[in-house]
C-alpha cells in the first residue's frame, strides 16, 4: 500500500483538493493543510480547484441571504475581490511513502497556479490561473445590493422614529 503525504502551502478557504476524485478532510497545522492518502495504485491523479462563489447561478438569493443572517455583513466572509479561479490535475507516481508539498502562487502575473516540490516522477495536466470578469462584475452588483439594503433598512428605522414619535 502506498502512502502520500501532501502538504498545501497556505491555502485559501474555497480551495478543493481531490485525490484520485475523492475529497479529504485536511490536517490543519499551522495554516496549511496536510493530506493523509493511501491507496493501492502506483500513481495518484490530483485535482485542484478554486471557484469563486459569485460565479454560481444563483449567487445573488445566497448573498441576501446570508447578509441577512449575518447580522447585516458583519459576520459574513469577505469575497476575493480579485476573483481569481484556479484549475489544476497532475498524475504523481507513489513509492510506499511519498510527500509532496504544493505551493499556491499568488502572483497573477505568473501564468502557473501551483507549484509541486517533490522528488517523484509527475506528470502536470492542466496548471491555470484566470481572472473571471463575469465575477468581478457581480461582486460590484453585490456591493450595491448591500448599499441599497443597508439604505433601505436606514430609511425604515427613520420612518419608525418619527412615526412612533407622533
Amino acid at each position: 500500500m502506498n502512502t502520500l503525504i501532501f502538504k498545501m502551502m497556505n491555502p485559501t478557504n474555497d480551495m478543493w483538493i481531490y485525490f484520485d476524485n475523492k475529497l479529504l478532510k485536511p490536517q490543519k497545522k499551522y495554516g496549511h493543510d496536510i493530506y493523509n492518502y493511501k491507496t493501492n495504485k502506483d500513481m495518484v491523479e490530483i485535482k485542484i480547484y478554486k471557484i469563486n462563489e459569485v460565479s454560481f447561478k444563483h449567487y445573488i438569493l445566497f448573498h441576501i441571504i446570508f447578509f441577512l443572517i449575518s447580522v447585516l455583513g458583519l459576520f459574513n466572509k469577505r469575497y476575493d475581490k480579485r476573483c481569481i479561479e484556479i484549475k489544476y490535475a497532475a498524475n504523481i507516481k507513489l513509492i510506499e511513502s511519498s510527500t509532496v508539498v504544493a505551493k499556491y502562487i499568488i502572483d497573477i502575473n505568473n501564468p502557473d497556479a501551483i507549484e509541486l516540490e517533490t522528488d517523484l516522477c509527475y506528470e502536470v495536466i492542466e496548471n491555470t490561473k484566470q481572472i473571471n470578469v463575469e465575477a468581478k462584475k457581480r461582486l460590484k452588483r453585490l456591493r450595491l445590493i448591500s448599499i441599497l439594503i443597508y439604505l433601505i433598512l436606514f430609511a425604515i428605522l427613520i420612518a419608525a422614529i418619527i412615526f412612533n414619535n407622533k
